[in-house]
């Protein structure tokens, strides 16, 4: 137990594990253009619904290897964190060795956010007609009530503006108007408005709707970062005068 805790609690172990990385990024910076059939699904499709499809397909390998990757450089940042944190300091030499702390905090709450919203998030994205409903992945139903658009004098819609309802699975509303910028959100759901459209002669509306149950532990690990890099820029000021 003790080689492992030293093992992971090295400088050398990190740099190896990020040329690692760049390595296999590099080459999945190769791979991805060279075969769009297999990687053009990743942008509307959840990271663990395109595992759960892809993971055996022997291209795939430089993809599960980042993975594998990330996860020891995250056990590394901990491990070196933790053992920072715990030595005897004096309160400026401890304020110098926490701030890079927060911002590996920062960080592993990023990577956290992103575990989160791959695992049980959703995206569900399509064209309702004008009055129409929709299913999500939840039991929820989205309805798209109304449909308002104002026009260029070319014919060219300029803004567009829709009334939705939200439906949950317990009968539960929420409704409200949306528009381009401007979602409805209920219970982690965001209903979002898209293009203007008609379905069979008939206004209709691309409609996106989302829960990223991430979005928030995004937004702590981005603040915590900020903060540690802000305690180490104040304190090397401080200290070259």
């Amino acid at each position: 137990m003790r080689r492992v805790f030293e093992l992971f609690n090295s400088l050398r172990t990190a740099v190896w594990l990020l040329v690692g990385l760049i390595v296999f990024l590099l080459a999945g910076s190769l791979i991805m253009p060279a075969r769009p059939d297999r990687y053009g699904a990743m942008n509307s499709q959840l990271l663990f619904e395109w595992l759960a499809a892809e993971w055996r397909n022997p291209v795939h390998f430089w993809f599960l290897m980042v993975l594998v990757l990330l996860a020891l450089v995250t056990l590394n940042t901990l491990v070196c964190s933790v053992d920072s944190v715990l030595r005897r300091l004096t309160r400026r030499e401890f304020l110098l060795r926490i701030s890079p702390q927060l911002m590996h905090v920062g960080f592993l709450l990023i990577l956290l956010a992103h575990l989160l919203s791959s695992g049980w998030g959703f995206k569900a994205e399509g064209v309702l007609p004008k009055g129409a409903s929709g299913v999500l992945p939840t039991g929820q139903r989205v309805t798209l009530r109304t449909l308002d658009m104002d026009f260029y004098a070319s014919g060219m819609p300029r803004s567009w503006w829709a009334d939705v309802e939200l439906t949950g699975a317990d009968g539960e509303r929420a409704s409200g108007r949306i528009g381009p910028n401007r979602p409805l959100f209920h219970k982690g759901v965001g209903v979002y408005l898209k293009n203007p459209t008609m379905v069979r002669n008939a206004p209709a509306a691309q409609i996106y709707v989302a829960a990223d149950p991430g979005a928030l532990w995004a937004l702590a690990g981005a603040l915590v970062f900020t903060l540690g890099n802000g305690i180490v820029l104040v304190l090397r000021v401080r200290g070259g005068n």
